[in-house]
């Protein structure tokens, strides 16, 4: 079945709008507003992530209250780090 140019011609059209849709959306992609939109998203999320993991460690879910046994061996090795910091300069 042969083509007609019409119809040649709407689809060579409608491959260039996609083409050009896909070029703008690529430009989209690495403008550096766009970059630093994503790594600050990102950067949100982890640290959101981070921030969730240590609040989980240190409060107990159920009564809310701090963790004294593991903030405490928290703060005996900060302790610990700074004097031997301290030693060795």
């Amino acid at each position: 079945m042969e083509r007609k140019p019409e119809d040649i011609v709407q689809d060579i059209d409608a491959t260039r709008a996609r083409l050009v849709a896909n070029l703008d959306e690529i430009a989209d992609r690495v403008t550096p507003e766009e970059i630093a939109r994503r790594t600050a998203a990102k950067a949100r999320h982890g640290a959101s992530r981070a921030y969730g993991q240590v609040r989980d460690f240190y409060i107990d879910d159920v009564s809310g209250q701090v963790r004294q046994e593991r903030a405490v061996k928290t703060g005996a090795i900060a302790v610990a780090l700074l004097v031997l910091r301290k030693l060795l300069k």
